[in-house]
């Protein structure tokens, strides 16, 4: 039986990304045909939170300037840069393929994910969207009504509600694209959140974490490993610090006790190691693996990168 992989990788990698040339983009994503060509079952997922926050402050400022345009749903702008992206990778994959000959299917998913519309995280936004901001910047949203927080000493980031995804909606069509035979591209931006009420589901102004969304589609089709692409081939301890080091395995208990000494800022790698214990608690056989992009081969290997498992 062939080893699945779901493969999540954040939207700060893509913002520099040339529509018209997707040459970086290929040399980024060669190990996820690596592994294709090495029989495995590759679903890539993928981060939307820089390309969202920048076409929502587009088509917002167009409606302020013109009566005849209404102001976009953050939900629209989800789904805009779920497609938007998605076509670029599957540029990039097919590309690859073609120019190694080998022929393998790519298909872009629009993802929607089931939420709560009671989750409480509608009335405390954490998930930073859009661009980094300047304190002047910064003030102007919150005088706006928007809230704003400093992103780990890097910025100040407009942060919107994060509720916690509940199921893929189209995780079935994912399992029936990978079993013939397709690399599937999923879950862009955490997929666009929806909820059920009355009989009827609809869009909810929100953006879903896409590595809890990716650790949720990686349980649905019981993978093998989920990959959490990060800017550094391992995670550290103590990181900055005379103290720091480098970690190659941790279990569920030292995760625990590392987020309990607030180890992990939340603006990001907490959400990575909480996706990460998410997914192993629910696939007790699985492991997550947090890398950079072009560790991956080697992290499979078990070569660099931080194994999180059960036990």
């Amino acid at each position: 039986m062939s080893k699945t992989l779901v493969i999540a990788v954040g939207g700060n990698a893509l913002p520099t990304v040339n529509p018209h040339d997707t040459s970086a983009l290929e040399e980024m994503l060669e190990p996820v045909i690596d592994f294709a060509e090495e029989g495995m079952d590759v679903v890539l997922t993928y981060g939307n939170g820089p390309q969202v926050g920048v076409i929502y402050e587009g088509m917002l400022d167009l409606a302020q300037k013109h009566s005849d345009i209404s102001e976009i749903l953050m939900a629209s702008t989800g789904a805009m840069s779920e497609g938007s992206i998605g076509s670029l990778l599957r540029y990039a994959l097919r590309n690859i393929c073609l120019k190694r000959n080998k022929f393998f299917k790519v298909t872009s998913v629009i993802s929607h994910t089931l939420v709560d519309h009671e989750d409480p995280a509608f009335a405390n936004p954490t998930k930073p969207v859009g661009r980094f901001l300047s304190e002047e910047e910064a003030e102007r949203m919150r005088a706006e009504g928007r809230t704003v927080i400093e992103d780990s000493g890097r910025g100040y980031r407009w942060v919107v509600p994060s509720p916690k995804p509940q199921q893929i909606l189209e995780f079935r069509s994912v399992r029936t694209l990978m079993d013939a035979g397709h690399i599937v591209l999923a879950c862009g931006g955490g997929g666009i959140p929806t909820v059920r009420k009355d009989g009827r589901e609809e869009t909810v102004e929100a953006v879903i974490d896409k590595d809890a969304a990716s650790a949720l589609l990686a349980h649905e089709l019981k993978a093998d490993s989920l990959f959490l692409v990060t800017g550094v081939p391992q995670v550290a301890v103590d990181f900055g610090k005379p103290t720091q080091r480098w970690v190659d395995h941790m279990t569920r208990a030292e995760a625990l006790e590392y987020i309990e000494q607030g180890q992990f800022p939340a603006g990001s790698m907490l959400p990575k190691m909480e996706a990460a214990l998410n997914f192993v608690e629910n696939n007790p056989n699985g492991e997550a693996l947090i890398t950079s992009i072009d560790c991956l081969a080697q992290a499979l290997r078990g070569e660099t990168g931080t194994r999180i498992t059960l036990n």
